[in-house]
């Protein structure tokens, strides 16, 4: 994720077909296939998983 947007490079994850598959579903919105971001920053405050186990970005896939 880039909250500066000085980069264009987006973040592809590599479990099942995206973000629904990757993160938990306590933050995302699967009919529109994307993350609830105050859902998000709740759970990341209160020190609780956003990644499902296993989850990775399509860019260390391989490693």
């Amino acid at each position: 994720m880039n909250n500066y947007d000085d980069d264009d490079d987006d973040i592809d994850f590599a479990v099942g077909d995206g973000i629904v598959e990757a993160f938990v579903p306590e933050v995302v919105d699967a009919e529109a296939c994307c993350l609830n971001v105050d859902d998000f920053l709740d759970r990341l405050r209160a020190g609780l998983p956003v990644l499902r186990p296993g989850a990775q970005d399509g860019g260390r896939v391989g490693e």
